[in-house]
C-alpha cells in the first residue's frame, strides 16, 4: 500500500472554527472532522479525475483502488492511500483489441499507456507480442514468447494505479486543491451547523 496524502488541520485552525461557530464552539472537533473527511472524498475522486487526463485508463478503475482512512474528532486527520499489482497491459490502449489468428492476425500490436505518448510496437527482438486469454480468469492479456519455444509466455504489464496515482504529475496537480476545498469544506460545515441550531429552535 502506498500512502498517497495526509489531510489534516492544525490547532490554529481549530481556534479559528470555535471562533466562527461563536456559543456551537464545542462542536468544533467534529464539525473540522467531518470537513476533512469530505475533503477525502473529494480529493479522492479528484486524483481519480487527473490520473485519467494523464494515463489512458478509466477514472473509475482509478478510483476504486483508493482508500481513504477516515479522521476522527479525537484524531483529526484522513490518509488516502492506494493498494494494488500492476496492472495487465490490456486495461489500457491496445491496438488491434481483437483476438484474430491466421491470416487475419495482425502484422504487429501497438499498445501505450500514457495519453500523450504514441502507440509503440510490441517487439523484442524480432518476436512479436500477441493477444490470449488466460484460462483461470478468461481474461484478455497481451503476452510474447521468451524465445523461439512455444512456452514460456511474458505477460506485459503496467506500473501499478498507486504508482500512477502517486506519481508526479497527477500529484503536481491535486495538492495545490486540497487546501482550498478544505477551506471550502470547514466554511460549509460551520454554515450547515449553525443553520441546523437554528433550525431546532
Amino acid at each position: 500500500m502506498i500512502q498517497l496524502l495526509e489531510i489534516k488541520n492544525s490547532d490554529a485552525s481549530i481556534k479559528s472554527i470555535e471562533k466562527r461557530l461563536g456559543s456551537l464552539h464545542k462542536d468544533a472537533p467534529i464539525v473540522l472532522k467531518l470537513a476533512i473527511n469530505e475533503t477525502a472524498k473529494k480529493t479522492k475522486t479528484l486524483m481519480a479525475r487527473e490520473a485519467q487526463k494523464k494515463y489512458v485508463m478509466k477514472s473509475a478503475d482509478f478510483k476504486r483502488r483508493v482508500q481513504i482512512k477516515r479522521a476522527t474528532a479525537n484524531k483529526p486527520m484522513a490518509v488516502v492511500s492506494s493498494k494494488g499489482r500492476p496492472t495487465n497491459l490490456i486495461d489500457h490502449k491496445v491496438s488491434p483489441i481483437k483476438m484474430q489468428a491466421g491470416e487475419n492476425a495482425p502484422s504487429i500490436l501497438k499498445a501505450k499507456v500514457l495519453k500523450k505518448s504514441k502507440m509503440k510496437p510490441l517487439e523484442k527482438g524480432g518476436i512479436k507480442a500477441f493477444l490470449i486469454e488466460f484460462v483461470n480468469s478468461h481474461k484478455i492479456g497481451v503476452v510474447r514468447r521468451e524465445g523461439k519455444r512455444r512456452y514460456p509466455l511474458k505477460t506485459y504489464y503496467s506500473p501499478a494505479v498507486p504508482q500512477m496515482l502517486g506519481s508526479e504529475n497527477v500529484m503536481k496537480s491535486v495538492q495545490p486543491q486540497v487546501g482550498d476545498i478544505l477551506q471550502k469544506q470547514i466554511a460549509r460545515q460551520i454554515d450547515r451547523r449553525i443553520r441546523k441550531e437554528m433550525y431546532v429552535k
